[in-house]
């Protein structure tokens, strides 16, 4: 007989809407599962990360906050759009069955043979590059001047210095 799971995406879909119904749980599932190894879907990575981000700045998460992070990341279309979105925000797992939600896709990775020793690369750090801005002219200009790159995004960047050899850095995404 043979006592494999077979992967179902639903899991998934449902793990990802209860989360967005209820945050309190990311915590937990951040510390049980490793997105990139764990979700397949990208497009869902994608949602649980805006969750992430969401419940990080502002203590809650509503279809509202997830849909402008999205929007500002330039993800919305990659997710689904709002159909996609709306299908996770009306149709959450259930709670009761979180404990199962998380091994069944523990179950699933190990069968994918994921091995979790190796490394995962992740997208979402950056890089800032600024030099003194030639053009100065008054207070209030930037003295410093550059180019960023964050979370695969591309941002202009203005620096300026402060006491304590501290400069205040400003991203501004690129149209």
């Amino acid at each position: 007989m043979d006592l494999r799971t077979y992967y179902a995406p639903e899991v998934e879909q449902a793990l990802v809407g209860l989360i967005w119904q209820e945050p309190k749980l990311l915590e937990r599932l951040l510390r049980e599962l490793d997105p990139a190894i764990h979700f397949v879907q990208p497009h869902l990575r994608h949602i649980l990360e805006a969750i992430r981000i969401g419940y990080a700045q502002l203590g809650a998460v509503d279809w509202c906050v997830v849909v402008q992070i999205l929007r500002e990341q330039k993800l919305l279309e990659q997710v689904g759009e709002l159909q996609t979105l709306d299908e996770l925000w009306r149709n959450p797992g259930y709670s009761a069955l979180f404990d199962y939600y998380i091994n069944l896709l523990k179950s699933y990775a190990e069968q994918r043979g994921t091995n979790p020793h190796e490394p995962v690369f992740r997208f979402t750090g950056g890089r800032v590059q600024l030099e003194r801005n030639r053009a100065w002219h008054r207070q209030g200009d930037p003295e410093y001047i550059g180019a960023a790159r964050v979370a695969g995004l591309d941002y202009r960047v203005r620096g300026w210095e402060r006491s304590n050899h501290r400069i205040d850095v400003k991203l501004y995404p690129r149209r």
